[in-house]
Order: C-alpha cells, then structure tokens, then sequence
C-alpha cells in the first residue's frame, strides 16, 4: 500500500521535477550562497527544505501556514523520534501532535485516491495509512 500511493506512485516521482519541487531546489541552492553562515543549523535552510520537499513530494502539500507550522514542529530536530522509543517516549507522549499530523496527511493528494478496505492493503483505512506514515517519514524519511 505505500508502494503504490507513495514510493512506486507516477505523482510522486512528477512532484520531484515540477516547478514545485524544482522551485524548493533552486531556493536551497540560493540559501546555500547566501546563508553559509546557518546553513546547517536546527531550523535553518536545510532542515526547512527537508521538511518542505519531503512533505511535498510524499504527499504533495506545498506547507503553508498552520500546516507548515504542525509539520516543522514534528520534523525538525531528533527528538520526534523519541515519541516511538519505548519507556522513555511514555515520558515523551506526541500524541496530540501527531494527530495533528494525521489529519494534514489524510487531506494530502497522495491519499485522495485511497481505497479503504482493500484486502491486499490488510483493510486498512486512510487515517491507518496517514498514522503509519507519521512513523515512517519522521524516522526514515527525517532522519535517514
């Protein structure tokens, strides 16, 4: 199921070079000449066009206001990551952020086409989908 609406999806490979996703490169390659200084720096232009292309090309949302803020706040940084270690994500609970999340991914054009029930998808529903990819793009997708 992620194979065919994310990592096999036609879309997403397009969303790698439209003027969206090609626009985000050229912007980072400007912040390169132009923002050495902070380049590499928590929230600085490299995380921010990680956040953005990723969310972009994944799941086809151009983060804007409210969204971009959700998304930032669960990417940026390594401690995200720390919601799914067990014990000590008890102590760092996530949960309403990544609900947050939840509901930017289930409105994503990655997932408007999602087909709830499918057997060979183990029946899973899209907010199933959208809560598993919370995971997978926070810790394989961020942090590599």
């Amino acid at each position: 199921c992620m194979a065919r609406y994310f990592f096999g999806s036609a879309d997403m490979m397009a969303r790698r070079r439209d003027s969206v996703g090609q626009g985000m490169i050229d912007q980072l390659i400007k912040d390169y000449g132009t923002k050495q200084a902070d380049f590499f720096k928590p929230l600085g232009p490299l995380e921010s066009f990680v956040i953005k292309y990723l969310t972009y090309v994944m799941f086809g949302l151009d983060l804007q206001g409210d969204d971009l803020k959700v998304m930032t706040e669960w990417l940026a940084g390594m401690g995200g990551n720390t919601h799914y270690m067990f014990p000590i994500g008890m102590f760092y609970d996530k949960t309403k952020l990544v609900d947050k999340v939840v509901a930017i991914y289930e409105r994503a054009p990655a997932l408007q086409m999602f087909e709830e029930g499918v057997a060979a998808h183990a029946n899973m529903t899209k907010q199933e989908l959208a809560r598993m990819m919370t995971a997978v793009v926070r810790i394989a997708g961020k942090t590599g």
